[in-house]
């Protein structure tokens, strides 16, 4: 009977260590993003660290210079707005008005130190030069 109690108890106590590794991994790995508006509220409070914002390249602010890789824009989402500086290629379909979403960390400065573009895929290929068809 008593080896039964320790067999359930480190059979507890090893799912238990199991659970909370997941968690502790998870938790460092998790990271979903803001709307321009609502990381503009608060950007003290992400100064170094981690964050994903969601906007639209504000379309008179890109600025590319291929001899340093260096890309420069505006994020907005029609309210409010926050600089971005990436360093590296751009996306390909990276554009001027495209919806996209930056991943990395604002300085000091406040300016948004992008270590990733994700750009959104349009929601509908249509190849070039073909209308959609009508469904009457």
């Amino acid at each position: 009977m008593r080896s039964a109690r320790r067999t359930w108890l480190g059979a507890i106590l090893l799912v238990a260590g199991a659970v909370a590794i997941f968690l502790s991994g998870m938790r460092h790995s998790y990271q979903y993003f803001q709307t321009v508006s609502e990381f503009a509220q608060t950007p003290g409070a992400y100064v170094d660290r981690g964050v994903r914002i969601n906007g639209m390249v504000d379309s008179s602010s890109v600025e590319w210079q291929p001899d340093s890789l260096l890309l420069r824009f505006r994020l907005t989402d029609g309210q409010s707005w926050i600089p971005v500086e990436y360093h590296g290629v751009a996306p390909d379909l990276f554009q001027a008005g495209q919806n996209v979403v930056v991943e990395g960390k604002v300085g000091h400065d406040g300016v948004f130190r992008a270590t990733q573009i994700l750009v959104k895929c349009p929601s509908k290929y249509e190849p070039v030069g073909e209308s959609p068809k009508s469904s009457l």
